[in-house]
């Protein structure tokens, strides 16, 4: 079964690729793939915004119908203006390499990822529950902002628009959540794989020049380098240091706690090494594409990758090139709403992203205009309307989302703290000098030249954004809940990550200009190699240290709940029940409890809404832990003291229709009166060691912000109080 629940997601992710083929191709026709490997991505921008907003805005219901309509009508207008089928065949076939060598890719990359989730599909661990939890709110919530499930009550106050996407692309293809969880993780690695082929290759052509091999292999460097690369940390500590260990010219003292509790390399110390090994006052978060994809996070700065790269595409295909046969006002405007569409689903997806790449908009814009040839106040002109009108753009796109989201960082502080530079080299040293060096070669050529061609603006400008994301942490850094000496790592961490994919789509540019001069023994190209190579010693270390030894390895399946059966205390049966009997409007109350524990479970698993679940992750979310706190001894009242007079209100306050019993809460409440809970209500369910206690339904007019309703459905309804 699920075999074909993969070969049925290909055909959904295959069959937006050629809806949407004629906007990829009026967009991004300028690629050397003609825009094909960013139709599928354009393709869930529009029809996933569509669909969320008519939930937003009360229009029409989350369902799978209106996904439907949503993708399928966009989709028909565009072909009947672009020459329908007959068109369509026609790009096909002019195309048929570059189509077939991206989509041969993007289904490699998919089942690669797909089983390696089959290895470990379970929906557990690190973060995972709070990103399957988002999404199964969204999916079960008819309107949008949906309902927090850890927090009964109020709405998401976080950026959820890639958990949208994941109950969006269930709900349209039928995929089960549980299933679609998983092959939504294996997703995001073939977009960014086919996205960097093809942006690659452009990026490289532009700059380096070359034929169609060099762009290809380029693309292909720029994809593994995305998808698979790290940092040198894999290449030191796992394999530089272990060598030079058995020689005997150094003792292990480089073995990081975890590694030597582990007993082989920890693959989890290159995105914890700056601060903690060794332990200082300044802990840093540095992560990267394949460690996302190998953990299976749906974090937002995951979800959030193939928005970053289509907006890099619309930089590299639609530059505002002078004697254009259409007017350069109309060009600055196409391109300026395209950019503030981009930006307007980055807003929502990872709000972090959104100055970095607004300020990437700019630093390209603004180099290939004063960069052009005389006179170049009109070219300034041109970009300044485009960059206008990205803004106004993205505001109005996302301001659904803005009306009902309240950020709780601080301003910016001075940094007190500055990474050491030999850790600095353990990250960013291959890339960084290939693209410094690379960039300052290609300066002193043009201003020797006086001349600065497009593509190499746009590689300079990437260039400079990405030694900026770098050195900005380095300065200053954005306050939020986290103290000393963790105060710098949400900040580095958000930064770091997107200075991460500019330098792999940049890197194999610097490599083909350095590598492609003809030499007599090929030298060039054989210390090329001998330089990206330890960027791919992470990848098989990191595989080998999650899964374990390749003997052991046993595909699971793709269910990513199927774990609840496994552990064979009912839980499994409970939640079916649950979700079967639960209508929308009720909550449930079970254990809370710290983060990256089973607490919250159940509404996790099916989106119903509890008291309170992760401790830690609402104070982030609330800004502040006393409502928190306030809602944690509330939950403890009702489990331990269910005879006292205020408990009633309690449950009718939050709406709560079903209390759980099961293992974590008499762990969690040791003075736990099961009898006295009962006499609350009855005992609806009982399986194993669970049982699910029904109480009377509270009144419709108790809560009145936590039953969702179409916005503006009622007279003066105030937003959302967080």
């Amino acid at each position: 079964m699920d075999a074909l629940w993969l070969g049925w997601w290909w055909i959904v992710w295959l069959a937006l690729a050629l809806l949407y083929q004629p906007l990829a191709a009026r967009l991004l026709g300028g690629l050397c793939d003609g825009g094909w490997a960013f139709a599928r991505v354009l393709g869930l921008g529009v029809s996933s915004y569509l669909c969320w907003l008519a939930a937003s805005q009360g229009l029409a219901s989350f369902s799978r119908p209106s996904a439907l309509v949503a993708t399928l009508l966009p989709a028909l207008a565009l072909h009947l203006r672009a020459g329908g089928v007959v068109a369509l065949l026609r790009f096909l076939r002019r195309r048929r390499r570059a189509v077939l060598a991206v989509e041969a890719l993007f289904a490699a990359t998919l089942l690669l990822f797909a089983l390696l989730r089959a290895l470990r599909p379970d929906v557990a661990g690190l973060e995972k529950f709070m990103d399957y939890g988002f999404a199964a709110a969204a999916a079960r919530s008819p309107f949008m902002p949906p309902p927090d499930m850890w927090f009964a009550g109020e709405t998401i106050n976080y950026y959820y628009y890639g958990h949208f996407l994941l109950a969006f692309l269930s709900k349209a293809s039928g995929v089960p959540l549980p299933v679609a969880y998983n092959l939504m993780v294996a997703s995001l690695p073939a977009l960014c794989a086919s996205l960097a082929f093809t942006l690659g290759a452009q990026l490289a052509g532009a700059f380096a020049g070359g034929g169609r091999r060099l762009r290809a292999g380029t693309g292909l460097l720029a994809a593994a380098l995305l998808v698979l690369g790290a940092n040198l940390h894999g290449f030191v500590y796992g394999v530089a240091l272990p060598a030079a260990e058995a020689l005997g010219l150094t003792d292990g003292a480089f073995r990081s706690p975890m590694q030597l509790a582990a007993g082989h390399y920890w693959y989890a110390d290159a995105t914890r090494f700056v601060g903690h090994h060794p332990p200082t006052q300044d802990r840093l978060i540095h992560e990267f594409p394949f460690y996302s994809f190998l953990v299976a996070d749906l974090h937002a700065h995951v979800s959030g990758l193939p928005w970053a790269l289509a907006l890099l595409a619309l930089l590299a295909a639609r530059p505002l090139a002078r004697g254009s046969h259409r007017s350069p006002l109309f060009e600055a405007l196409v391109l300026g709403a395209s950019l503030g569409f981009v930006l307007g689903l980055i807003r929502m997806t990872n709000t972090w992203d959104l100055p970095v790449h607004a300020g990437v908009s700019a630093a390209v814009l603004g180099l290939q205009a004063v960069s052009g040839p005389p006179p170049r106040g009109r070219a300034l002109g041109a970009a300044a309307l485009a960059l206008t009108a990205a803004a106004a753009v993205a505001g109005l796109v996302s301001l659904p989302f803005a009306l009902h989201f309240e950020q709780h960082y601080g301003g910016l502080e001075r940094a007190r703290h500055h990474t050491p530079l030999r850790q600095l080299a353990v990250l960013w040293g291959v890339p960084a000098c290939a693209v410094a060096l690379t960039a300052l070669h290609r300066i002193g050529g043009a201003l020797r030249a006086r001349a600065l061609g497009r593509g190499e603006a746009l590689w300079l400008a990437l260039a400079v954004c990405a030694f900026g994301l770098l050195l900005v942490p380095e300065l200053v850094f954005v306050r939020d809940i986290y103290p000393a000496p963790y105060e710098r790592g949400n900040t580095y961490f958000k930064l770091s990550y997107q200075a991460f994919v500019l330098l792999c789509l940049l890197l194999p540019g610097a490599v083909a200009s350095f590598a492609a001069v003809p030499g007599r023994f090929g030298w060039r190209r054989v210390l090329a190699a001998a330089a990206l190579a330890p960027l791919f010693c992470y990848a098989p270390l990191a595989i080998r240290g999650h899964f374990g030894p390749v003997g052991g390895w046993r595909l699971h399946g793709l269910d990513g709940l199927a774990f609840l059966a496994r552990r064979g205390t009912g839980e499994d049966r409970a939640l079916a029940w649950l979700v079967a009997n639960a209508v929308t409007g009720d909550a449930l109350l079970e254990a809370d409890g710290a983060s990256y524990s089973d607490a919250g479970r159940f509404s996790m698993a099916s989106g119903i809404p509890t008291v309170l679940g992760w401790h830690v992750h609402e104070w982030l979310w609330r800004g502040g832990k006393r409502s928190v706190n306030a809602r944690s001894a509330e939950v403890r009242l009702v489990y331990e003291f269910p005879r006292l007079r205020a408990v009633p209100g309690l449950l009718e306050r939050y709406r709560v229709r079903f209390m759980v019993v099961g293992p974590l809460e008499r762990q969690r409440f040791p003075g736990l009166d099961e009898a006295d809970l009962e006499r609350l209500g009855r005992v609806a369910f009982s399986s194993g060691e669970v049982k699910i206690i029904e109480v009377p339904r509270p009144a419709a007019t108790a809560s009145p912000t936590a039953l969702p309703r179409p916005p503006g459905a009622a007279a003066g309804r105030a937003p959302a109080r967080w």
